[in-house]
């Protein structure tokens, strides 16, 4: 009798012990709804068009605020990842690969904005396409600087500007 006393009596201790231990501060999960709203995310996959460009970029300044030449692998990436006034995805260097063949990728410097999915200059289009006979491309594309953020992909029609 005087056993089971003290088993039941270390469950009870060990109960309170342990209760006390769990407040609101201590919880892995307090305020996680709270917490979860005020981060934001980037996108880990999309599909896209990329265009290739039709005027000639070497005169013309950038969201990024940089100048480029046609034959840079530069990629425009739409306003979810840069803007003239969110310019922190500038300079991060992307993989883009054909959605429907990921054995042909190049890799591009995120150099500017664009109002549609994405834009690659003429020699990253022409470099993945072949050619730029076929002026839309459906694309994959990721960010593989590890320096920044998370690694982001997406998958976008990709066109040349």
């Amino acid at each position: 009798m005087l056993f089971s006393a003290k088993v039941i009596l270390l469950f009870f201790a060990s109960a309170v012990l342990a209760g006390s231990m769990h407040d609101g501060s201590l919880k892995r999960h307090a305020n996680l709804k709270s917490r979860l709203a005020s981060q934001t995310l980037e996108a880990r996959s999309e599909s896209v068009e990329a265009y290739y460009g039709f005027q000639e970029r070497n005169s013309t300044i950038t969201a990024c605020g940089v100048y480029f030449n046609d034959t840079d692998y530069i990629i425009g990436l739409s306003s979810d990842y840069v803007t003239a006034d969110y310019t922190d995805n500038c300079g991060r260097s992307v993989t883009v690969y054909l959605t429907d063949d990921s054995s042909s990728s190049i890799e591009v410097t995120v150099g500017d904005s664009c109002e549609s999915d994405a834009y690659l200059s003429v020699a990253a289009f022409e470099a993945l396409a072949g050619s730029l006979d076929t002026g839309v491309l459906n694309i994959t594309w990721s960010f593989i600087d590890e320096a920044t953020a998370a690694v982001s992909s997406a998958s976008t029609e990709a066109s040349s500007v």
